[in-house]
């Protein structure tokens, strides 16, 4: 058990010291709530820098510890109370005092005493246990095996004086105490800082995890979304063009009653609607099978048509849900932008270029130029953008003037947009 004990004069008042209670004179507690912090007690104090201060002091105890750390963690955690000393002025029952100076003179000899008693049995308990210590050590040599390592020249002069004198072995187990505890406690930190880098890598571990499981999600979300818009796309496709011949057929047979000549060629435009042979110069782009068609509409620009579908100009159309979100935007750069995805797509973008002529990186690469966008459809951009302008009421000449570097920056865009979608699909199917 340990104490923690204040000197009352001969050290530091303000300071607290740490002993055994085996080194108080006369204390012999039951637990650590058995002892009186009012009460003067003898306190033999060992120094090993010098040891004509090795003597008995009058002290002060104010904790009581099972062992040094417990009593450490109860001196930190709250303010340790100093209570004043009731000093005992009684003197002895025998020997009734008849001065000051007499019971001056006897409690002094009794301390001295108390102090001779304390230093003996102090000696004669650290004898006995290092005595002790020594023949378990020698037990403990003769059966094991010889030490592979000489032991040092400081660790032998120790043991040769350690046999001369009990004091000097003292002096050696206790360093070699020392030496363990703090052995112990090096250990201790590492296992817990160990153990503290373990907890930071199963977090991180489970961080990763959450994060690849919400990208799956993520990419089955979008193949998801790009099968069903896919689909709606083919069948908006085959709406757009059943429409497309009756509206052809119904205009045609107008004419056919009018002229004979209109009849003959309403013959001729029809058999072309019903067979699919129909040429239309807008419609030269071979990859443009499932976007918007360029046709020829006998109706005003910038109109909803009676299948539900939106004529931009010069025969290119749209669908309405694309019409409102270009004509609902607030800048003419994403009118045109979102005017050029309505009408060529993101996948057809990402493979055609504005001019058709090839950067010079690409160029000195040995890559080819691609495709450049058809220039009627280009106008019709240019016009939808005015006309967003109109409604408006902006102005949108900026917007006009670099309608290619503007094409040219939703190309780029589309080329990312497909590179993500490729990865993503990668990382899906890996």
């Amino acid at each position: 058990m340990f104490a923690l004990v204040k000197f009352l004069k001969e050290f530091d008042s303000n300071r607290l010291y740490v002993v055994d209670s085996y080194s108080i004179l006369d204390f012999h507690p039951r637990n650590t709530d058995d002892f009186d912090n009012r009460r003067v007690y003898s306190v033999f104090w060992v120094d090993e820098d010098n040891n004509e201060n090795t003597r008995a002091y009058e002290a002060q105890v104010l904790l009581l510890a099972e062992s040094r750390e417990e009593l450490e963690s109860k001196k930190t955690s709250k303010r340790v109370p100093i209570p004043k000393i009731q000093m005992d002025t009684n003197s002895d029952d025998d020997k009734p005092s008849t001065s000051k100076k007499h019971d001056h003179k006897e409690a002094s000899q009794k301390r001295k005493n108390a102090q001779l008693r304390a230093k003996s049995n102090t000696y004669s308990k650290l004898l006995a246990k290092h005595v002790s210590d020594a023949q378990k050590k020698a037990r403990g040599d003769s059966c094991s095996q010889p030490s592979r390592r000489s032991p040092s020249p400081k660790k032998r002069r120790c043991n040769s004086d350690a046999s001369s004198s009990d004091g000097d072995e003292s002096l050696v187990a206790r360093s070699e105490l020392r030496r363990e505890v703090e052995e112990k406690k090096m250990w201790k930190k590492r296992a817990e800082r160990l153990e503290e880098q373990n907890d930071i890598l199963v977090q991180q571990v489970h961080s990763l995890q959450r994060c690849l499981e919400s990208k799956i999600f993520q990419a089955e979300a979008i193949q998801t979304r790009g099968r069903s818009m896919e689909a709606e796309g083919i069948r908006a496709a085959q709406v757009r063009e059943e429409n497309h011949g009756r509206i052809e057929n119904s205009t045609f047979a107008r004419k056919a009653a009018i002229s004979p000549e209109a009849a003959a060629v309403s013959s001729v435009a029809a058999t072309e609607v019903m067979t699919g042979t129909e040429h239309d110069p807008l419609m030269d782009d071979d990859l443009e099978v499932d976007k918007p068609h360029c046709i020829t509409v006998p109706e005003a620009d910038f109109v909803h048509l009676p299948d539900g579908s939106f004529h931009l100009a010069k025969g290119v159309i749209i669908s309405a849900s694309q019409a409102a979100k270009v004509l609902n935007n607030k800048k003419a750069t994403l009118v045109c932008k979102d005017t050029a995805q309505a009408i060529w797509g993101m996948e057809l973008l990402a493979e055609r270029s504005v001019c058709g002529i090839a950067a010079p990186k690409a160029r000195a690469a040995g890559q080819l130029a691609k495709e450049p966008l058809t220039p009627t459809k280009v106008d019709v951009v240019a016009a939808t953008v005015r006309h967003w302008g109109m409604i408006k009421g902006e102005d949108v000449s900026a917007t006009i003037t670099n309608l290619t570097k503007v094409l040219s920056e939703k190309i780029q865009d589309a080329r990312k947009s497909t590179k993500r979608l490729a990865a993503l699909s990668k990382i899906v199917s890996s």
